[in-house]
């Protein structure tokens, strides 16, 4: 630790961009952070979009984690939120950032959202096994939650139109997690540009790259190859994960390639090529 309340490192990526794996990979050496405080502080951004939370108690928030966890590294999902305020409020920390095809990302966040629905619906054919009223405030706090990257991301909406093949249902929630994934991008390159922060931004398809770059901060002893674990499906309850994954129909990029606004997809694009120019 670089101080009381500074972390060594602080993941800046979005969701479904290998946080867990990078936690995993962590864990063995340090103590590392993933989710932690999750519910609390993603209220409290969703009541700060709302101006009814100010900024100001929001990034105490984060002082009283660090000082309370003693992290080494955080890799928690939502720590993109708080970017630009996370690198000037932790001067001495390391900042990493994962990139996602955009189309790619849009497509696992909604995959993500519907697969949330499966599993209320599946607890709700046991419901003698099942806490539903946990599992309602859950998927309650998700769905507000998702609010954050998309006006229209709801898990029901997602899972109905997934099972029903009706795609072009979901062609607005995919276009404003499209605008969110170029709003962040264009946020992080700004910092990225010129390079005056400690951020190094790296590929999803080259994890052990950064699996390398946070072994030489963290001190690892060398090996012959740091690699990163895979990440494996973990649930937010405890469901049979085969059942439940066995009756979701995930959705791919190539069922938005023509259906959603082209102006858009283009500009991803050529953001997307940007960032690449800047991977570590």
């Amino acid at each position: 630790m670089t101080s009381s309340l500074e972390p060594k490192v602080i993941n800046l990526s979005l969701p479904k961009c290998g946080s867990t794996s990078i936690d995993r990979f962590c864990s063995l050496y340090c103590n590392s952070i993933h989710e932690i405080w999750h519910s609390g502080i993603t209220d409290a951004l969703v009541k700060h979009k709302m101006q009814l939370f100010p900024k100001s108690s929001l990034l105490n928030y984060f002082d009283f984690k660090y000082l309370a966890t003693e992290v080494d590294v955080d890799s928690s999902t939502y720590n993109h939120f708080l970017l630009e305020d996370l690198l000037k409020r932790y001067p001495n920390t390391y900042f990493i950032s994962v990139l996602r095809d955009p189309l790619g990302w849009c497509c696992s966040m909604l995959n993500m959202w519907g697969y949330f629905a499966r599993i209320v619906d599946f607890a709700r054919q046991d419901t003698h096994s099942y806490d539903m009223k946990e599992i309602r405030t859950w998927i309650s706090w998700i769905n507000k939650y998702g609010t954050l990257y998309a006006p229209s991301l709801n898990s029901y909406s997602v899972f109905r139109s997934c099972q029903s093949g009706s795609i072009e249902n979901l062609k607005s929630t995919f276009e404003q997690l499209l605008f969110f994934w170029i709003a962040y991008h264009k946020r992080l390159i700004d910092q990225l540009i010129p390079r005056m922060n400690k951020i190094e931004i790296f590929n999803m398809s080259d994890l052990d790259c950064l699996a390398s770059y946070l072994g030489t901060l963290l001190a690892v002893p060398s090996a012959d190859r740091l690699t990163m674990p895979i990440e494996n499906q973990k649930l937010p309850v405890t469901i049979d994960a085969a059942k439940s994954l066995s009756a979701f129909k995930f959705l791919s990029p190539s069922l938005f390639d023509g259906l959603c606004d082209r102006v858009l997809i283009d500009e991803a694009a050529s953001i997307y090529t940007i960032a690449l120019n800047l991977v570590a």
